[in-house]
């Protein structure tokens, strides 16, 4: 019995051991702030009676199981709006055994609308949903809270300049930030005016006109006439002149306005009416037809027709127009606004109206140029006309030969002699023939018992506005890089003197005209490419005697790519054999020993740059 109850005894005393150590170790804390705007500092305030208390703030990065993320600090200060957890950590659990949140607000200016009365007074609208209340400064001496969506008016007891500040206040919190606008009171509405109307896109219009800070503006438009109006929009004003946009209907020809300022104590100014007029655009047969309204409005001056970018004519009168434009070509388009003026110089401009042009004749023909190009094709271009085309018919005059473009250059394989084109508009219009132009035919002979000259002939370049100025000789080599260019003036025929130093066995020539006038056309002749015969020297007699004379047996040969000489004894043994072009026979055997004087034969071949080969067989005398 005593050995049980010592037993429960012990139990006993162990269980209130462990409830007192375990009471120990609870964590406890309060915040001296639960919400408050950043940047916030707040203090951690233990309530757990243990030392060694350490604390993790929570902001950025970390690890609620590291003891090294806590610090002794009890103090912290949070730059970043959020909601963060705040744990409290008390050693030796080694784990935060208390957390407690906090919230940290932003603090942006607060969000209202202020307008003046006609009446020395403002009126206050809070429009701002972050902060929980508001506290208002009149600038009077006048003081007032509000919630979010109040509106209020209060009046001034004298005109002048008035500064309202507005703070935005975090209930709970009690922090937040101050904004303040100064306005200039007024005793009655000002009249605004329109100043002008411009086009935006399609049928949108900006309409600006004279405005005033922080006073209420109201847009009233008309479609039908200048008597039934209905509010367009509406707009806080911002600066000395706003802006209202609008969309008008499609095909209106009038459409009417008048805009106020107003105030939301009932106070309303109106202006005077006016109207944009837009023109009637129909394209007719041969010509455009345009017409407007009368005009409703006031403070009427002009009207103004443009036609695509350009005046073209005025009114000075309110009344009704129709006029015709027969200025116009088949295919172009043609837009047509009105710009209406009022007093003031003030300018309401319509969009374009726009129509493609339905004529029944036309006005543009064409010039056209032709020229050879270095294949020998010949190039005809032109100038574009302004209208619309449906293709271009080119012809070679001499031929029953029609060719079919749709651009504005083309080349042709043709021996025709001139050519000439004409083209057919959208309306179906068919254009007078252009210039006849006929391009050089050059011809080359060159004499085979003369072959130092070539004798060149060629036909007038026909088809300029200027006689030619001048024509050239052009000479070019194998490439087609020109060699040299000879100016000749006015003649058709030259004998050019064919200049061997060139080393080009094809004569490439052709003729370049150049228009007088200044006007920089140019034509060229076909190319003309002759092949020049390879000619060769081969002495029949030489003398290897030393003295410097005539030592040599050596072929001069033009033009020649390769050659191919064998030289024989009376006997028919080969003595000499060379595949150089520029080496010759000395007189001597392969063994150096002098060859004998006497006859020998030989065997040449030679071929030239066009691969061209020629051969010889004769005799030649050695002379010691």
């Amino acid at each position: 019995m005593k050995l049980i109850s010592r037993h429960i005894i012990v139990t006993c005393i162990l269980i209130l051991i462990n409830f007192i150590s375990s009471f120990a170790q609870n964590a406890c804390f309060t915040l001296s702030t639960s919400r408050g705007c950043a940047p916030l500092t707040v203090t951690a305030h233990d309530c757990s009676g243990e030392t060694n208390i350490a604390y993790l703030f929570g902001e950025g990065e970390y690890d609620i199981g590291n003891p090294d993320d806590y610090v002794t600090d009890s103090v912290y200060t949070f730059d970043t709006a959020g909601t963060y957890t705040i744990f409290q950590l008390v050693p030796p659990g080694g784990n935060p055994l208390d957390s407690l949140k906090i919230e940290v607000l932003a603090s942006p200016d607060p969000l209202f609308e202020l307008s003046l009365c006609a009446d020395s007074s403002v009126f206050l609208s809070i429009t701002d949903e972050q902060y929980e209340e508001f506290f208002v400064d009149f600038g009077d001496g006048t003081l007032d809270t509000l919630n979010k969506g109040d509106q209020v008016n209060h009046k001034y007891s004298s005109l002048g300049a008035v500064t309202v500040t507005i703070t935005g206040n975090y209930v709970p919190g009690n922090c937040g930030a101050t904004k303040s606008e100064t306005v200039t009171l007024i005793n009655g509405l000002p009249t605004p005016t329109l100043q002008s109307i411009v086009p935006d896109s399609n049928n949108h219009y900006s309409l600006s006109f004279t405005s005033q800070t922080n006073l209420l503006f109201r847009l009233y438009s008309s479609e039908s006439d200048s008597s039934m109006f209905m509010n367009s929009d509406t707009l806080l004003g911002a600066n000395s002149i706003d802006t209202f946009g609008v969309e008008l209907t499609e095909g209106l020809t009038q459409s009417c306005f008048k805009i106020s300022s107003y105030d939301l104590c009932n106070n309303e100014q109106l202006s005077s009416v006016n109207c944009l007029l837009i023109p009637n655009v129909e394209s007719q047969i041969g010509f455009n037809s345009i017409s407007w309204p009368n005009y409703e409005g006031l403070e009427f001056s002009e009207v103004e027709l443009i036609k695509n970018g350009v005046g073209l004519s005025n009114f000075n009168n309110r009344n009704a127009q129709s006029i015709v434009d027969s200025n116009i070509i088949c295919g172009l388009d043609y837009c047509y606004a009105l710009i209406t003026t009022l007093t003031g110089s003030r300018a309401l401009t319509s969009k374009d109206s726009c129509v493609t042009g339905n004529a029944d004749q036309i006005g543009d023909t064409l010039f056209i140029n032709t020229s050879y190009n270095l294949s020998n094709e010949i190039i005809v271009n032109w100038n574009f006309p302004e209208v619309k085309f449906n293709d271009f018919q080119v012809y070679e005059v001499s031929r029953p030969n029609q060719i079919t473009s749709t651009t504005d250059s083309f080349a042709i394989m043709s021996q025709g002699d001139c050519f000439e084109t004409s083209f057919q508009d959208l309306c179906g219009n068919n254009s007078e023939p252009s210039n006849q132009s006929c391009p050089i035919r050059l011809n080359v002979s060159i004499q085979p018992l003369v072959a130092n000259y070539a004798t060149l002939e060629w036909t007038q370049y026909t088809g300029w506005i200027n006689p030619v100025q001048n024509y050239e000789m052009e000479m070019f080599d194998k490439d087609y890089n020109l060699l040299k260019t000879i100016s000749l003036g006015s003649i058709t025929s030259y004998q050019d003197t064919i200049d061997y130093g060139f080393n080009q066995q094809i004569y490439r020539v052709r003729i370049k005209a150049l228009e007088s006038g200044g006007t920089g056309r140019i034509s060229y002749s076909n190319l003309v490419e002759t092949e020049l015969e390879n000619s060769f020297f081969i002495p029949n007699t030489f003398s290897p005697n030393e003295d410097g004379l005539n030592d040599t047996f050596l072929i001069r040969a033009r033009f020649a790519k390769s050659i191919y000489v064998r030289i024989f004894d009376r006997w028919g043994n080969l003595v000499y054999e060379s595949t150089e072009l520029n080496e010759g026979w000395d007189g001597n055997y392969d063994s150096g020993k002098n060859a004998p004087e006497g006859i020998y034969s030989y065997y040449i071949e030679i071929t030239d740059d066009q691969n061209n080969s020629r051969t010889r067989t004769s005799t030649l005398t050695l002379i010691r």
